[in-house]
């Protein structure tokens, strides 16, 4: 598993992305999603992707990072707003780099273990954790709730800076599985006030139109 891309060093990884520091842009990261065997991905995928972001940002400001970009080409990227986290969030990615890069010591192995049934236990009793991984299920959007991918920011924001939001998964096999619901979306959508509304009504027209058209493509 490589440790850099374009010449960047590997901040932080997960299951589908790597992450770096944007060279141009100190408030913001890119995410490297790297390919898979089991799924396959198309442009209109990729940039629903931008727009299924766009409308979770709209919807939970503090808790959904911002996107900037959603670019498809021999890599694909997302252009994200960076997170400056706590103090306990940075130590267990610390730990967790060297258990999936493969050389943790004994000690760094069994802390990264503990610090993990910590971070479940803790997630298990925070409210605003419960209250937001019940909103976004609810719109059938993915999303992990491991505690590597939440920390609280600088103003005790919860974060989740995993951006899992895949808008529709297409398998190798030929199966299509749709991950957002475009009517809870819009009901949902419906609370916000004024020129937000607009802007959220009008990403969700394209995120729809993106899915009909590649679905046309596919013989869906």
């Amino acid at each position: 598993m490589k440790d850099s891309f374009g010449g960047l060093k590997r901040m932080g990884r997960g299951a589908e992305k790597n992450v770096y520091n944007d060279p141009g842009n100190e408030k913001r990261v890119i995410a490297e999603i790297r390919n898979s065997d089991e799924r396959i991905r198309t442009p209109r995928q990729v940039k629903a992707r931008f727009y299924l972001t766009k409308i979770l940002h709209l919807l939970y400001p503090t808790f959904i990072p911002d996107i900037h970009a959603a670019i498809s080409g021999e890599t694909d990227t997302l252009s994200m707003g960076k997170k400056t986290l706590d103090a306990e969030h940075l130590e267990l990615n610390r730990l967790r780099e060297k258990v999936v890069a493969g050389h943790p010591t004994r000690e760094e192995e069994t802390r990264y273990r503990e610090q993990l049934r910590k971070g479940e236990h803790k997630l298990s009793w925070d409210d605003a954790f419960m209250d937001y991984f019940q909103e976004i299920e609810s719109l059938g959007v993915n999303f992990d709730p491991s505690p590597v991918n939440f920390g609280h920011d600088e103003n005790s924001h919860l974060v989740y800076v995993d951006n899992s939001f895949e808008p529709w998964t297409i398998f190798s096999d030929g199966n299509i599985k749709k991950r957002f619901s475009a009517e809870k979306i819009r009901e949902k959508i419906n609370g916000l006030g004024g020129a937000k509304k607009d802007t959220a009504m009008s990403y969700l027209a394209r995120l729809e139109t993106l899915y009909e058209e590649d679905m046309k493509e596919l013989g869906q």
